[in-house]
Order: C-alpha cells, then structure tokens, then sequence
C-alpha cells in the first residue's frame, strides 16, 4: 500500500483509446485487462466505467456486422458501474455505444429507452456528448431497420 497505483488505471484507459484510435486493437485490449487488473487490486473504481466501455467499444469495432456478447456484456457492466457510481455522463458514453449495437440485435425499444432515460439524466448539461445521444436517439425514432456499421461510433 503506498498508493503508488493510484490513477494508474486513467492512464492506461488513455493509452488504450490512443492504440485503439490508431488501429491497435488486441494491444489496446491488453492494456485495458492491466488496467481492471490494476483497479481491482486497488479497488480504485472510479476509472473503471470508461474502461469498461473502452473494451465494449473495441470488441463492437472488431465485429461490426454481429456484435459479440463481450462487447454488449462490457458495455451493460459499464453502465451497471455508472449507475452504481451516480456518474451519469460516463453512463450515457456508454450508452451511446450500446444503443446501436442493440438495435442491430433487433432491439431497438431497448436501445430507445436506454437512450432516452441517459439524456433525462444530463438534460441540463450542454455537451457534445449529449447532443450526439440527443441526435441517435432521434435517428432511433425513425428507424425499423439495423444501424449500419458507418453509425457505430470508433
């Protein structure tokens, strides 16, 4: 314990989306494993919401066409974690990645309400993120057919 671990985890969420961004997937993966390893021993917590959307936001990029349960499973335990923690932007990013991947599973009621009940929670914050949601959940209300993968967001 001399908390020299401490952070770590927000730093290698930050590497991890920099290897994503440049096409480094299965490093990008790795990295983030170390980070939940990291949180876990330390029971720092407070990072781990975005690393586990980073890592359901990966494995929905390597499989655009059928997402693969780890992603949704990522992507569900991530906005679990974010309800847990009151933290309401990070569980709408994580939201914003799970909706289409739900629609493309054919469920897109789910992928609606889950949407519209994380864009009543920061209603009152002006942010991208939250108009991205505002503009997909738009996109939702008009939709009956899959999301194709140019939505899914990288």
């Amino acid at each position: 314990g001399s908390g020299a671990l401490i952070g770590v985890p927000w730093f290698l969420n930050l590497q991890a989306e920099l290897l994503f961004l440049f096409g480094r997937e299965a490093e990008a993966l790795r990295v983030l494993e170390e980070s939940e390893g990291i949180a876990a021993m330390t029971q720092e917590r407070f990072f781990l919401v975005d690393t586990l959307r980073l890592k359901g936001e990966i494995h929905a990029f390597l499989s655009p066409d059928s997402p693969r349960t780890e992603a949704v499973d990522a992507l569900r335990a991530a906005l679990r974690l974010a309800a847990e923690q009151g933290a309401w932007l990070a569980g709408l990013r994580a939201a914003l990645r799970l909706a289409p991947l739900l629609q493309r599973q054919g469920a897109l009621e789910e992928a609606r309400e889950l949407l519209a009940s994380h864009v009543k929670k920061i209603a009152w914050i002006p942010c991208p993120d939250e108009q991205q949601a505002r503009n997909l959940l738009e996109t939702l209300s008009r939709a009956s057919a899959p999301l194709s993968p140019s939505v899914t967001l990288r």
